[in-house]
């Protein structure tokens, strides 16, 4: 019994220690082979991070270009843009292409001007750019595949990256691109070469596309074990394994994607590190064999401790082992003495656990209870998941989080995997695997499950492996769920507050700044520092007293202590900056103090507008209402020129102004007065212009005007003769504006200071809005005077003729008009108009005509023409005018003679002639048609050749009486009765009954009888031919009406046929409707209508009658 038991316990001893240590071996391989996977999926993590990184850096400077240069980009002339893309290229040299397209997708600037005007809108780089930031694929060159050839033959493969160029409104104006070539990537790789040799001998780097095909890798290198499709996703789950090579060899793989980086995010390639497994591996192959030599010799040297001890040990063991079991089955151990003292203490220690065993259950039972209620009580769900079964169970605050009851959902993996987000599930996998594989503590990760009413809610879950099977593999884990969704709310209303906010803060069409308590500036946006001409990093940390004009610091500073007391809520004002180029310019300026949840102040929010145009404007404007005010009074050109050069001294604060004449030679100018403060000489007299530098007095007779800051550092000015000449007249800086007429430098306006000054262009525009405006005055004056020189005589030669005299300046501006004229005209103050263009009082239809005689007369010829323009208060006339030369003393024409005669009443009796014979022509028409219709009419109902004689006798007679009444009524009036009988009378039969007359007693004029008569005369003629009088039984009646209307009576006619022959609207009109509704419509001034009715024609006017 005893030497079986000694022979069991040794056997068992010898089996247990190799079988030991072979698992011991085995885990140990196990593990050092896992880590060398994942120290190698660690190196193609750090590839693929470099790689984001790379990309990012050429993503960020694309859209910081399309940001910052945004104005110059689309602003800007050619040169702003291609310096923008030159730019850019340089500082990435990896970027083969830089260009800009407008929105029309034409590119308007490129590097080396490739692609220049060429229509890039198919691209999908364009269309991706317009929406935001892009980044595109490798994909190999199309259109600039020849125009930009490798020195290799590889193809030449591009990255694309865009972004949208937005104009100051924020919108889309175009697209800011770049190719990087994709040899950048391989440059990349060879930098990390040296640190992956160094690490992982013979380690090879695959790049792949997000559909699995090869970007980069090793040219010789086999490609057969690289995993495609769901090969490689699972490979990127687990980050490395073994596989086989096409020759057979087992080789060490590992893989780590892209992720992106920051805004970046990532063109989803994926970084394949490959090493052949025995080079890999060698490490674990080494440990396995020592660790199984080792084992070996330990078996050995135990199986013989264990047979010399088993015989003098196996019965107290047996005894501990009974002891053992009924402590495994939960049953109170009892334990007898033993004779060995450290397997008595065991079998003591056995009872004692038993017993503490007993109590720790129970502790225990009470413990868990009491951890539920208190996760219960924080508001937290509980989950236990056993691994191996994947069953777990859900506490009942785990159910209700999601809307459940308890034990609606079963206690199993997939119930969590039907709820969780597609897109949060990978992530929380990932989570849960890196804990899993040792490389985290704990498992934590926040997701999204789907509440039963129908939302998702944010959970936060954090869990840990609490068991593992003896190869490391996870056995059970517990964790909890907290409901986060408000945080998530509250988080995501705080982004996007925060988004807004800096949106608002970089892109507002005003400089904004943060400034601190003690007035630093602590932030400012990109606008502010183009306004003051800072950079950001030069701005940051100055005060605004710092950067104000130091007359407005204490203003400044007086509103920032009422606003620090709260006696204001903000304040703003209009101040000046001087910016870092010394220049002041003028700001609206407004100030709101920032203050904590506390109501204690925390620094000031400024906002900042450039007004200084709008303020040089106002200025300017000032300024030249002065000066107009100044000159209005006078007429002598010297006080114009001192009260020129006066105004010109007070509003800039020069040293001096004064005004020269050029003489006829172009050598010498004079001046006859200046304006000086006493900083510098009087210059009055004749000087020698050459003296003063004879190149910028080129550019003065070219009239071109001239601003030299500093005599001595211009060119122009800087020879040693020249600088002395300026010394001795104290002058430094000059600005020199000319006038130039008829090719010849006339005059010039100077202004002198004894200090360099830089003469801003708002400055130069002003000297030369007064310079035009006071030469305008000057040469006014002088042709003034000459007009007054020989006033007398012509003002009563002009005074005395009937027509319309004026007199113009060779740019036909109106200079005199004389009395007849203006009341020709209506003119009540000539003042209005003189000066103004000639040609503009005119209608715009006969401009051309005012033109050509206008320069025609300018170069010596007369011109002539006949045109209508009404009077200035409307009257319209016709003119017969003529426009000839005034010859100057040289000969040539020096201003223009402009005479109209009013020709209205001829034009008027030309019409009213034009009119009269056509009514003739028709009438005579008329008057056969109607005396064809009598004899018709008569022969019908006549019953014998005598009575047909008789009939048409009468009838003729009454036209005849009628044409009388009309020739009578065209010169002394007639009753409106009469007039009718006088047509109608030769139609009505003996009854009466054909025609039916109905009104009262109505004397016309002759002007308005005529008119009528014609009206009625076309209507009884056409009724004759076509209408209700071509049949026996036609009829027609005859209304008319007077009603008072403004004094004035308004007479409405009516005239209706019936019984006539169908009625239909005529094709087109002849000369009796073209008469009646256009020119006597127009001539009565009448309101006529005519209505085609089936039972006959229905006419009608109303017209004011005296």
């Amino acid at each position: 019994m005893r030497l079986t038991a000694v022979l069991a316990l040794l056997a068992f001893g010898l089996v247990a220690t190799v079988a030991t240590t072979l698992v011991v071996t085995s885990e140990a391989g196990a593990r050092l082979e896992r880590q060398i996977g994942l120290n190698l999926a660690k190196h193609a993590a750090l590839v693929a991070g470099s790689l984001d990184r790379s990309v990012y850096d050429r993503w960020r400077d694309i859209q910081t270009t399309a940001t910052l240069d945004a104005s110059r980009i689309v602003s800007g002339s050619d040169d702003d843009r291609r310096a923008v893309v030159e730019r850019l290229k340089a500082n990435q040299s990896d970027l083969a292409w830089v260009g800009y397209a407008n929105v029309a997708g034409i590119v308007q600037a490129a590097t080396g001007n490739l692609l220049v005007g060429q229509d890039v809108s198919a691209r999908p780089w364009f269309a991706a750019g317009q929406a935001g930031m892009y980044a595109g694929d490798v994909h190999e060159a199309e259109l600039l595949a020849h125009a930009l050839r490798t020195a290799s033959d590889e193809p030449l493969r591009f990255i694309d990256l865009a972004a949208p160029v937005r104009n100051a409104d924020g919108q889309v104006a175009g697209v800011l691109a770049a190719h990087c070539a994709w040899s950048w990537a391989r440059d990349l790789e060879r930098s990390l070469r040296s640190t992956l040799d160094a690490r992982l001998p013979g380690a090879e780097v695959f790049i792949l596309a997000r559909d699995g095909s090869v970007l980069l890798g090793p040219s010789t290198a086999p490609l057969g074990a690289l995993p495609k499709g769901s090969g490689l996703d699972h490979l990127l789950r687990e980050g490395w394994q073994i596989l086989s090579t096409p020759n057979g060899q087992p080789a060490l793989v590992s893989a780590a994607a892209t992720q992106g980086f920051k805004d970046y995010p990532g063109l989803g390639w994926a970084v394949l590190v490959r090493q052949d497994a025995a080079s890999a591996l060698k490490p674990t192959a080494d440990l396995r064999r020592e660790m199984l030599l080792w084992g070996v010799g330990l078996s050995l040297i135990l199986a013989a401790a264990a047979f010399a001890a088993g015989s003098y040990l196996v019965r107290p063991l047996g005894r501990l082992a009974a002891a053992a079991s009924s402590l495994g089955r939960g049953e109170p151990v009892q334990w007898r003495t033993s004779p060995f003292r450290e397997l008595h203490r065991v079998g003591e220690a056995l009872a004692a656990a038993s017993i503490g065993l007993r109590e720790r259950e129970a502790f225990l039972k009470g413990d868990r209870e009491r951890y539920a209620f208190a996760l219960e009580g924080a508001n937290d769900g509980l989950w236990d998941w056993n691994v191996s079964t994947g069953e777990v169970w859900y506490s009942e605050r785990w159910q209700t989080m999601l809307g459940y009851q308890p034990g609606e959902l079963p206690h199993l993996f997939s119930s969590w995997e039907k709820l969780v987000h597609p897109e949060d599930k990978q992530g929380v996998l990932d989570a849960l695997e890196r804990h899993r594989s040792g490389l985290s503590p704990s498992y934590e990760a926040e997701h999204r499950l789907w509440h039963k009413e129908g939302r998702w809610v944010w959970i936060l879950t954090r869990g840990k492996i609490v068991s593992r099977d003896s190869n490391g593999q996870p056995l059970r884990s517990v964790g909890t769920h907290t409901d986060v969704t408000r945080r998530k709310e509250a988080e995501e209303s705080l982004r996007a507050s925060e988004t807004r906010f800096r949106t608002l803060f970089e892109r507002a069409p005003i400089g904004i700044a943060d400034v601190s308590l003690d007035c630093h500036v602590t932030q400012a946006n990109d606008l502010l520092c183009q306004i003051l001409g800072y950079s950001h990093e030069e701005l940051i940390g100055k005060t605004f007293q710092d950067i104000t004009h130091p007359d407005d610091v204490g203003p400044d500073e007086a509103q920032v202590r009422a606003l620090l007391r709260g006696r204001i809520p903000f304040y703003s004002m209009e101040k000046r900056y001087i910016r870092k180029d010394g220049k002041a310019i003028w700001t609206h300026l407004s100030v709101g103090l920032v203050r904590d949840e506390r109501g204690r102040a925390v620094h000031f929010l400024s906002s900042v507008k450039d007004i200084s145009r709008r303020k040089a404007a106002a200025g300017r404007q000032e300024f030249l209402l002065a000066l107009n005010e100044g000159l209005r009074g006078l007429s002598d050109p010297q006080a114009m020129m001192e009260c020129a050069t006066r105004l010109i001294a007070e509003t800039l604060r020069v040293a001096q102004v004064g005004f020269g004449e050029i003489d006829e030679a172009q050598q010498n100018v004079t001046v006859h007065r200046d304006w000086n403060d006493g900083r510098v000489p009087s210059v009055v007299g004749t000087w020698r212009m050459d003296d003063f530098g004879s190149a910028f007095i080129i550019e003065l007779k070219q009239g071109k005007t001239v601003s030299i800051t500093d005599i001595r550092q211009d060119r122009r000015t800087s020879a040693p003769e020249v600088v002395t000449a300026y010394e001795a007249i104290a002058t430094r800086s000059i600005l020199d504006v000319p006038l130039v007429k008829d090719g010849r430098l006339r005059a010039i306006l100077f202004i002198h200071e004894p200090e360099p000054r830089i003469w801003g262009q708002e400055e130069t525009v002003l000297v030369e809005d007064a310079c035009e405006r006071l030469w305008s005055a000057v040469e006014r004056a002088r042709a003034e005077l000459q007009l007054r020189e020989s006033e007398v005589f012509a003002r009563s030669v002009v005074e005395s003729s009937p027509d319309c005299i004026k007199v113009l300046d060779l740019e036909g501006r109106l200079q005199f008009l004389n009395g007849p004229g203006r009341c020709a005209m209506e003119v009540d103050d000539f003042t209005c108009i003189q000066y103004g263009v000639w040609a503009e009082l005119w209608p715009e239809e006969t401009r051309p005509e005012v033109v050509r005689a206008i320069q025609a007369a300018a170069q010596g010829r007369a011109g002539r023409f006949t045109a209508f323009c009404p009077t200035m208060k409307g009257t319209p006339k016709w003119w017969d005018v003529s426009v000839t030369p005034v010859l100057g003393p040289n000969g040539k024409p020096a201003r223009l003679l402009s005479i109209s005669r009013e020709i209205t009443s001829m034009k008027q009796a030309e019409e009213r002639l034009r009119l009269m014979m056509g009514e003739l022509n028709h009438r005579v028409k008329n008057t056969l048609a109607t005396v064809q219709a009598v004899v018709t009419l008569s022969a019908r109902s006549a019953d014998s050749v005598v009575d047909y004689k008789t009939r048409v006798l009468n009838r003729l007679t009454g036209l005849a009486k009628t044409n009388d009444l009309l020739t009578q009524s065209s010169w002394a009036g007639a009753d409106l009765r009469a007039l009718l009988c006088s047509e109608l009378d030769i139609y009505d039969d003996e009854r009466g009954e054909r025609v039916k007359l109905d009104g009262p007693e109505v004397a016309l004029s002759a002007r308005l009888a005529v008119s009528v008569s014609m009206v009625v005369h076309e209507l009884t003629t056409n009724a004759a031919k076509y209408g209700a009088l071509s049949l026996p039984q036609g009829r027609v009646a005859v209304s008319w009406r007077l009603r008072g209307e403004n004094g004035h009576k308004r007479l409405s006619l009516t005239w209706v046929e019936q019984g006539g022959p169908p009625v239909t609207p005529p094709t087109r009109r002849g000369f009796g409707s073209k008469m009646i509704q256009e020119a006597l419509a127009r001539e009565l001034n009448a309101d006529i209508r005519v209505d085609y009715l089936s039972e006959g024609l229905r006419f009608s006017i109303s017209t004011l009658i005296s």
